[in-house]
Parts: C-alpha cells; sequence; structure tokens
C-alpha cells in the first residue's frame, strides 16, 4: 500500500505537466489524496507549466483536480501554507491555464481565514500573485489590509525570518498594484 507521503513525494518528482496529471489521476479517487497533495499538484504544475499544451488542459485529471480544490475551499481544510503555494500557482500559470484565474475569488475567503498562519514567504508569495493576477478591486479591498496587517505583525514579532526575496516581491507587488490604481495598505505603502 502506498502512504499519503509517498503520494506526494510521487507528484513533485513529476518531470512534465502530463506526468503530473496522470499521478493525480491514479490517486484522486483515493481516501489517501488529500489538500496537500491538491496543492503539490498545482505547485509542480506552475513549475513545469512550458510543458502544459492542448492534452494537459484537456486531461481528465485537470477538472478532477479543479474539483478536488474547489471542494477544499468550501470546507475550509486548506492550510496557510497550501494556500499561499496554490495562490502562486495560479499566477504563475495564468497565460498557461487562464481558466484557473476563475479559482482566484474562491481563495479570497480562505486566505483571509489562514493568514495569521502564513510565514513571510507565504505572505509574500499571495500578494505577488494578487498583483499578477490583476484580482478584482473589491476581491483586493477584502485581502489586503489582511495581509498587510499579518506582513506587519511578522516584521514586529520575527523581521529575521523575511529575507531579500520576501521585501522585494512585497515592494514590487504594492507597486504593480498601486499603478493599477489599486488602493494598498498604508502599512505596506510605506515598507
Amino acid at each position: 500500500a502506498i502512504s499519503p507521503r509517498e503520494i506526494t513525494t510521487l507528484i513533485s518528482t513529476s518531470e512534465t505537466a502530463g506526468a503530473v496529471l496522470d499521478t493525480v489521476g491514479s490517486f484522486i479517487d483515493s481516501r489517501l489524496f488529500n489538500e496537500i497533495h491538491v496543492a503539490t499538484a498545482f505547485t509542480k504544475l506552475a513549475k513545469v507549466k512550458a510543458t502544459i499544451g492542448q492534452p494537459e488542459r484537456e486531461h481528465a485529471s485537470m477538472g478532477k483536480l479543479v474539483a478536488s480544490l474547489r471542494s477544499f475551499l468550501q470546507s475550509r481544510t486548506l492550510k496557510a501554507q497550501a494556500v499561499a503555494n496554490v495562490c502562486w500557482a495560479i499566477a504563475s500559470m495564468q497565460h498557461e491555464l487562464p481558466e484557473l484565474l476563475s479559482l482566484m475569488p474562491q481563495l479570497v475567503p480562505t486566505t483571509e481565514h489562514v493568514a495569521k498562519d502564513m510565514v513571510p514567504q507565504a505572505v509574500s508569495n499571495v500578494i505577488w500573485a494578487c498583483a499578477t493576477c490583476t484580482l478584482d478591486d473589491q476581491l483586493l479591498q477584502k485581502l489586503l489590509p489582511t495581509l498587510a496587517e499579518r506582513v506587519f505583525e511578522l516584521l514586529f514579532l520575527r523581521p529575521d525570518d523575511f529575507n531579500g526575496q520576501d521585501i522585494a516581491n512585497i515592494i514590487w507587488s504594492c507597486a504593480e498594484l498601486q499603478a493599477r490604481g489599486a488602493k494598498v495598505s498604508p502599512l505596506l505603502v510605506i515598507l
């Protein structure tokens, strides 16, 4: 029998989008398949996005993977790191799989719910995803204050946890959002 950890390893070591989706297809209907597998699959697809073509877009497992994500979002069982990874992956694949952008509005309430548990890289990735995906202004105004609060909480409590990439992503994202006319939290602007 295979363990959940072994499923995660199979997904994360896949070298093409087709291989990711084949692996997902082998396990998605299993009771072992969980939210970590969904987040890992989205992340790995983003990392091998150059291998996404029409066959991958139409792969039966793609629809099942999206449906599984929607289910986990509805039940709010995704943890902070998984939410951040999925946001990053969707933003990263928006040209290859633009239909995934329709998931971003569903990610916002879950992101708000788990933001308090995010580490600096996770918060940075979500803010970057918001800027990259050109989220609707209403969704941004709902999410950015929560993310700004978390950034400053982390800066106060654990400033050494931030690295240069995290700070650079946040600054670039805020500049990008402001250039598009989004109202960016004053807390993030002074960063």
